[in-house]
């Protein structure tokens, strides 16, 4: 998979980020902060490309963990000079939809593969059109045991949109984050839950060790169906 990203930024007329070379031959890792992603376009090419052996795909967007670090800070800046511009793909829809339907494509040959999908702060939930080619790449990724989606902008339908795929297809999941996020309403993640639970009781699923539902300060503010009292939202 190394040669692989290599010759896909040779395509492009750009140079191979060290860094994620390294992750690639060391940790079978596909991982970048997109702030700082000298080659993003590379990305979507590379997963359409569904070469073997990625068993992790970490894409972030940096400022979610480092926005107000002074040195973060002045590395964003020194490549906007360098590059004469900032970096606008977390921003464009076109390359969000981009990387949702390369990740569905790579995640049909090799989805059974990949233990790790990260995708913290890329908002994915402002277009429809990206949101269905995830869900059904999470739904190929049968093996996956961590799914992190902080800060992806979900929202309520996201959410349903993804439960039928948690509850059914990833067995082996023992991590999950939805935090910050916009939820409200609890039905998604409580027949997740329930789901679960019953899989659990059966030995068919991994126990869920941890659930993040942190910062959707108005989660709770919907009630779930079948109850007769209104949930709380949550502090």
């Amino acid at each position: 998979c190394v040669d692989v990203y290599a010759q896909v930024c040779e395509r492009l007329g750009r140079f191979p980020s060290r860094e994620v070379l390294v992750d690639l031959a060391e940790d079978a890792a596909l991982r970048a902060d997109l702030q700082l992603c000298e080659e993003p376009e590379a990305i979507p090419l590379f997963l359409r490309e569904a070469p073997p052996g990625v068993r992790h795909i970490v894409l972030y967007d940096g400022m979610q963990f480092f926005g107000p670090d002074v040195c973060y800070q002045e590395r964003l800046r020194a490549l906007a000079q360098r590059t004469r511009h900032g970096l606008p793909v977390l921003a464009d829809p076109r390359w969000r939809r981009s990387l949702a339907s390369a990740m569905g494509i790579f995640a049909e040959k090799r989805g059974p593969g990949v233990e790790t999908l990260e995708l913290t702060g890329l908002q994915f939930g402002q277009q429809a059109q990206a949101l269905t080619p995830l869900a059904h790449a999470v739904s190929c990724m049968t093996s996956l045991q961590k799914l992190h989606l902080a800060g992806c902008n979900l929202q309520d339908s996201g959410v349903a949109l993804l439960a039928p795929h948690l509850c059914r297809r990833l067995l082996s999941m023992t991590h999950l984050s939805l935090a910050e996020n916009g939820l409200r309403g609890l039905q998604p993640i409580a027949t997740f839950l329930r789901a679960r639970c019953r899989q659990q009781r059966r030995i068919a699923a991994a126990p869920l060790l941890i659930l993040d539902l942190s910062q959707n300060p108005h989660l709770g503010a919907r009630p779930v169906r079948g109850r007769g009292k209104r949930c709380k939202a949550l502090p």
